[in-house]
């Protein structure tokens, strides 16, 4: 009996000696070939990037001076995917090229802050480049950051030369221009386009429905029209894209507006400023809201009548001004009663409130206070809420405190623009320490970050985690610079009193 085992013991080794190496082979051809996969795609997704130095992209329409106006020439019209399938791949491109900028870790040089705000405003305003960006590891065009978080892009007082000028003009026209050829064919709106091939771009949401992707449409044509280099090119894309427009502005307007109620539909998520956050219709989405209707009116897509929008904003206050708080409620998700996001500052370049109408005004000083007693604005302006919101899933795990804690330089320029505001309005000289304090701040950051970054953690330090670091070289500098030069002139027309 133990002769027969040993002899079967025997043949299974035999057996396993053969098995062996052929199974270690097969694994690491598989480990091989996942780590191909992984590598190609990663180069694939850096290439899609137009701002990318290998990038495959082309840019669609271009732009040059002739006779002081800007002349949009389009070399090809682009094609646009939407669907699922356009989604999946989208996210996964987006991973790939926030990781990737995580491992890179891209900086500026070293220098003073003029000289690294004016790399900056070379870097983010080349009409070389198709469209606009915030920076680093987002090469996409989010739509809504043309006219919300580059709401200063086209002021004059901020340029460093007619050149620097004529290139924020230049990239304007062409980020519209790709904006609206995707409205064109899609009848829709989106907050994101992301190129997938030389000519091909993706049309997708992160991570739902825009919010606020045609009022970025209508504020940038608004102001385009407004400028002499950039009137005539202006009327043209809305005489060209007009149909498209006027289809996506209904689709937004059937997709978010409650017929009965005038307001947000509170059965719905928006993608805002605030895209990862899950609200039930939050102020910032129906002040969006307010602001569509008025510019559209504007612009001959829509027919509100003055007494209309008049009606809606004053209902809108009535429904989110928190007076026992002293600011807006955040939106009317159940237990969010008393909840707060700075984001309530879009108000201020909206003109939703005026700090020169005494009913606002008072409304103004109430919040300013909430955040000082909340110590929101410390140790610089501003944390987006101090309270705990639902998120998506994956930038609660990877990034938990993006969208709560943590310090947001764009809102903080904002909070700046309030605190002038009232300063203006008050000659309360905490307003101008508040001011002089946050500019302060920020300039700091920017010499020691090499940068003006995106966002900061609580503790006010470049905001990273193991998967995700900040934009550094962020192109909403540019309102920065704007806050503070509006600041110096309030403060030396009071001073001169």
């Amino acid at each position: 009996m133990p002769l027969k085992v040993n002899t079967i013991a025997e043949k299974l080794r035999r057996i396993g000696s053969r098995v062996k190496p052929w199974f270690r082979k097969k694994w690491l051809w598989a480990i091989a070939t996942v780590l191909i996969l992984i590598v190609s795609s990663a180069i694939y997704c850096i290439s899609a990037n137009p701002y990318s130095s290998d990038t495959f992209v082309q840019a669609p329409f271009t732009t040059h001076f002739s006779n002081g106006k800007v002349v949009l020439t389009t070399r090809y019209t682009p094609h646009f995917y939407s669907g699922w399938l356009a989604s999946a791949v989208g996210y996964y491109e987006q991973a790939v090229t926030v990781v990737w900028d995580r491992l890179s870790s891209p900086k500026m040089p070293a220098g003073s802050e003029q000289s690294i705000v004016d790399n900056i405003y070379k870097l983010r305003f080349n009409p070389n480049k198709p469209y606009i960006i915030s920076g680093d590891q987002f090469g996409g065009l989010y739509i809504r950051n043309m006219s919300i978080f580059y709401q200063d892009l086209l002021d004059p007082q901020t340029a460093i030369n007619t050149t620097d000028l004529h290139n924020r003009e230049r990239i304007a026209v062409q980020s519209l221009a790709y904006a609206l050829s995707s409205m064109q064919q899609l009848h829709h709106p989106v907050t994101t386009l992301l190129p997938i091939t030389p000519r091909r771009a993706l049309a997708f949401n992160f991570w739902n429905y825009p919010s606020d992707s045609m009022f970025s449409i209508f504020a940038l044509l608004t102001k385009l029209e407004s400028i002499p280099a950039t009137r005539q090119v202006a009327f043209q894309l809305q005489h060209q894209y007009g149909s498209g427009i006027e289809a996506s502005l209904q689709n937004y307007l059937l997709t978010v507006r409650n017929p009965q109620t005038g307001l947000v539909r509170s059965n719905i998520h928006l993608s805002g400023a605030r895209d990862a956050a899950f609200r039930e219709s939050s102020f910032y989405d129906n002040v969006i809201l307010w602001k569509t209707e008025q510019l559209g009116t504007n612009l001959g897509f829509y027919h509100a009548t003055p007494a209309g929008l008049a009606s809606l904003r004053q209902t809108i206050i009535n429904r989110y001004w928190d007076n026992s708080q002293g600011h807006f409620i955040d939106d009317l998700t159940p237990g969010h009663q008393h909840s707060y996001s700075s984001d309530w500052l879009i108000t201020l370049p909206l003109g939703f409130l005026d700090p020169a109408n005494q009913t606002d005004r008072a409304k103004l000083i109430a919040i300013s206070k909430y955040i000082d007693d909340k110590h929101l604005a410390e140790p610089l302006p501003i944390r987006y809420t101090a309270d705990h919101v639902t998120e998506d899933f994956f930038v609660r795990f990877f990034a938990g405190s993006y969208g709560t804690t943590a310090i947001w330089s764009y809102w903080g320029d904002l909070y700046i623009t309030l605190e002038t505001n009232l300063y203006q309005q008050t000659h309360q000289p905490l307003y101008a320490h508040h001011v002089e304090t946050a500019l302060s701040s920020w300039s700091s950051v920017i010499i020691r970050d090499r940068g003006y970054p995106e966002t900061l953690d609580g503790k006010g330090k470049m905001y990273e985690t193991l998967v995700y670091e900040s934009i550094r070289r962020n192109g909403w500098v540019v309102d920065f610079e704007s806050v503070a030069d509006n600041w110096q002139r309030v403060n030396h027309s009071i001073n001169s009193q």
